[in-house]
């Protein structure tokens, strides 16, 4: 059984790695996990923003999530990690919405030389962008399978 087990994951392994819709997905998702973990004024709006969602909740359902980075050869954390940004995307969703509100002088996120602005305004577009949650889900759920098998 141990052999079957190893078998299969290793099939759906070089499935995953050839399949490009996949391996697209899981690239932009790790794109944008990497800069949400590299910026703590991004990280301390995800928590404000939080704990502002969660204000009218009983003390004891308050919770706050942070982002979670996959690790390289563990495929149940590339699961994790995805399925957190599905938890965090109503939340990563009003950050991007404040963000691109904004007039230039009073943005927090899109700062700093021109080459700093323009990844973090192609970050939150990639947040606001319907395709890339949806692609989300769908490869959360292959990355689950292959998980779990």
């Amino acid at each position: 059984m141990l052999k079957l087990h190893y078998q299969v994951n290793l099939i759906v392994g070089d499935f995953l790695k050839c399949s490009n819709a996949f391996t697209a997905c899981a690239e932009k998702a790790t794109e944008l996990i990497t800069w949400l973990r590299s910026k703590t004024i991004v990280l301390a709006a995800i928590r404000d923003i939080q704990i502002a969602l969660n204000a009218t909740k009983p003390v004891g359902e308050r919770v706050v999530l942070t982002v979670t980075h996959a690790v390289l050869t563990r495929w149940m954390s590339h699961y994790l990690a995805m399925r957190r940004l599905m938890e965090l995307k109503a939340t990563l969703s009003v950050m991007a919405d404040q963000e691109l509100s904004r007039p230039e002088v009073q943005q927090r996120i899109m700062t700093g030389d021109a080459r700093s602005k323009q990844k973090a305004e192609k970050m939150l577009r990639v947040i606001k962008d319907p395709t890339f949650w949806y692609q989300n889900e769908m490869c959360g759920s292959i990355s689950y399978w292959h998980a779990a098998y």
